[in-house]
């Protein structure tokens, strides 16, 4: 009887703490969303339901960002509905399972970003996996750790046909309105020549980007690959990593300011006028900031398993004059390179909650539009169809192009084709790193391959 009275009482007990927890993630939430987000109040109830996280309020006060229909700025044509029709049709089965995960990781994310003491609880699992030599790795993570103790993403393989079918078809729409197409490939932090622990194994990033850039090539299309490149530039064995975050899977300022410079070099070839004095290192101030950044994978495993980045301001030392457009920010300046960052990123040291990447291009920007008043009016145009990588160097680009248009199609919904007939470049560049698992999505005209 005293046992069955023990058993009841347990589960009593560890209903009435899911249903206080649930409790507190949907009271946190609707406090992060409508008090601070909408309403932007800052007071006694939202300080003390979020007492653990000050900076929230913070994250919400500027930049916030406006909600535009890009289908309806950018129409897509008949025929390109029609397309759209029949492939959402041919995929509604998909589509039904990704909408289902989909709810399923919307709240997982609500759950980690507002459940009380979320990072501090996950790093004491982390910290008792350890003291019982626990060392079996969350399979959903992808993360494995590279032999200098480097955290990096695992991509396994995927055929890249479909990938490189609509590269083919956006080559053909460029050659048609008179631009210029560049595939160029970022870099992955596993070294395509070296990581033999992990390159091939766990890691199929390489062997992916190498199958889709042979694709393109033996379609005419015109490649770069900066893996190569990094490779090359680095001065001794194990150098490449030291390109890369530690706990992230971008890239650091510096290597993307050698980067533009080399991208500098084979667009001048094609005849784009670009002044590569701009990308000269030496004209740039660099702030370091130690132990200041977590990023995405560090997040990940927590600094129970990890320690956090140094972090460099880096930026131009000589004049910048920038006309910006950013119409998700509301943004229509003339202003400095400051135009092109996000300060809020980085006014304080918070490895959970912010993001000092973002602090370059304000992020995943789905549209912007620069223009360098310093740069002679050439009447030359650059499109950048980018992922996050760009984030640094597109701000970098643009100190030495006149006209620059970047677009993040993650984000940029509208018909890619219409816009470039309106925007007539004289040169695409699509930059992509190697994540190029799984096929291409056509249900929400949100892949990086949908050039539709």
């Amino acid at each position: 009887m005293r046992a069955e009275r023990w058993k009841q009482a347990v589960m009593f007990a560890c209903f009435a703490i899911l249903i206080l927890a649930m409790g507190m993630v949907f009271t946190r939430l609707g406090t992060a969303q409508v008090l601070i987000k909408h309403l932007h109040q800052d007071n006694a109830v939202t300080q003390f339901v979020f007492h653990d996280d000050p900076n929230i309020h913070l994250r919400n006060q500027a930049k916030p960002e406006k909600k535009i229909d890009w289908a309806k700025e950018y129409p897509f044509s008949e025929a390109e509905r029609s397309s759209l029709f029949s492939r959402v049709l041919d995929k509604s089965r998909a589509l039904e399972s990704r909408v289902t995960k989909g709810a399923e990781t919307k709240v997982e994310d609500w759950t980690t970003k507002h459940f009380w003491k979320y990072p501090t609880l996950v790093e004491s699992g982390r910290h008792y996996e350890d003291a019982i030599g626990w060392q079996v790795v969350n399979p959903s993570q992808q993360i494995t750790k590279l032999a200098d103790g480097s955290l990096t993403f695992a991509y396994p393989r995927h055929a890249q046909q479909e990938r490189v079918d609509s590269m083919v078809e956006l080559a053909d729409f460029a050659a048609e309105q008179g631009a210029q197409l560049l595939f160029v490939q970022a870099p992955f932090k596993v070294d395509a020549y070296g990581d033999e622990e992990v390159n091939g194994k766990l890691d199929f990033s390489n062997q992916n980007a190498d199958e889709l850039l042979a694709g393109l090539r033996a379609n005419g299309i015109e490649v770069m690959d900066l893996r190569e490149d990094l490779h090359e530039a680095a001065p001794t064995s194990g150098a490449y990593h030291r390109f890369f975050y530690r706990t992230d899977h971008h890239w650091r300022p510096q290597a993307a300011l050698l980067a533009t410079d080399l991208l500098a070099q084979r667009l001048q070839a094609a005849g784009i006028p670009i002044e590569r004095a701009a990308y000269n290192p030496a004209k740039y101030q660099v702030e370091t900031r130690p132990a200041f950044f977590l990023g995405s994978q560090g997040k990940k495993v927590t600094l129970a398993k990890t320690e956090p980045d140094d972090f460099d301001v880096v930026t131009p030392d000589f004049s910048v004059k920038l006309h910006v457009e950013m119409p998700s920010l509301d943004v229509d300046a003339t202003g400095g390179f400051d135009l092109l960052l996000d300060p809020r990123q980085i006014e304080r040291q918070d490895y959970y909650n912010l993001n000092p990447y973002a602090f370059y291009g304000d992020g995943d920007m789905p549209l912007m539009r620069i223009e360098n008043l310093n740069q002679p009016d050439n009447g030359k145009k650059v499109l950048f169809i980018r992922d996050s990588f760009c984030d640094t160097l597109v701000p970098y680009f643009a100190l030495g192009c006149r006209r620059l248009v970047s677009l993040d199609l993650r984000h940029f919904t509208g018909s890619l084709e219409n816009f470039i007939r309106e925007e007539k470049p004289d040169v695409i560049v699509v930059m992509y790193t190697a994540s190029y698992s799984g096929k291409i999505d056509w249900s929400g005209h949100k892949d990086k391959f949908d050039f539709r």
